[in-house]
């Protein structure tokens, strides 16, 4: 592979010199900050605040709320990493990472792409649209309609045929029951639900214990 195709992340030798780094950040902090920086570099820098979704996809050998608490620490400890309810962004992302749209695009014709990518491009296009429909049709349906774009990025990257949109559609069905049972409930942001839908199609309702207490003969 040509060098200048290769995406890569920068860590500057600056910091084994910075106190942050050093004094304020555990190893599995620092640690967990490199892992980021990569995911971002594969996710074009919007990586999903979903700490189940990193722990899965950064190998973190932690419970989820541990993770929340480490990110939290390195936002607080590094500014330019930025972190909502939803997102999780380095704003120095182009000084930190060599990623750019050219990548896609054979160096030495800027503006041209080959046939082959073309083709490849046009296959993605149409593998990404095929259940376009279906998707907004779930959605329409889904309670909270926070995180759209990320929700269809799931959707797109784990519904290929359809027997996984029949699953989808079982999986909506029962949260939606749910939610009704438990009304107490809060729909969680799309772009959760849409990342672990699968946890929902086989889902059954925990019977819940009898309010009457057996009688015991004897007892006063």
């Amino acid at each position: 592979m040509p060098y200048e195709n290769i995406v890569f992340i920068k860590l500057k030798i600056e910091l084994l010199d910075d106190r942050r780094w050093q004094d304020l950040c555990t190893e599995r902090q620092q640690l967990l900050y490199v892992k980021l920086l990569l995911l971002a570099g594969r996710l074009e820098n919007m990586i999903p605040n979903d700490p189940r979704y990193l722990c899965r996809e950064l190998n973190f050998p932690r419970y989820p709320n541990e993770l929340s608490k480490d990110i939290a620490h390195l936002a607080t400890v590094f500014p330019k990493l930025s972190v909502d309810s939803e997102w999780i962004q380095f704003l120095n992302f182009n000084e930190l990472h060599n990623f750019r749209k050219s990548h896609k695009i054979k160096i030495g014709n800027p503006g041209i792409v080959p046939e082959k990518e073309k083709r490849r491009e046009d296959k993605e296009k149409k593998e990404t649209n095929i259940f376009a429909d279906e998707f907004n049709a779930l959605w329409n349906l889904y309670p909270s309609k926070d995180g759209k774009k990320a929700s269809e990025k799931h959707f797109n990257a784990t519904v290929k045929n359809k027997e996984d949109l029949i699953e989808i559609q079982q999986a909506l069905n029962n949260y939606l029951n749910h939610l009704k049972i438990n009304s107490w409930k809060k729909p969680k942001n799309g772009s959760t639900w849409f990342n672990n839908w699968r946890d929902w199609v086989n889902w059954q309702e925990p019977e819940k214990p009898s309010g009457n207490r057996e009688f015991v003969g004897g007892n006063r």
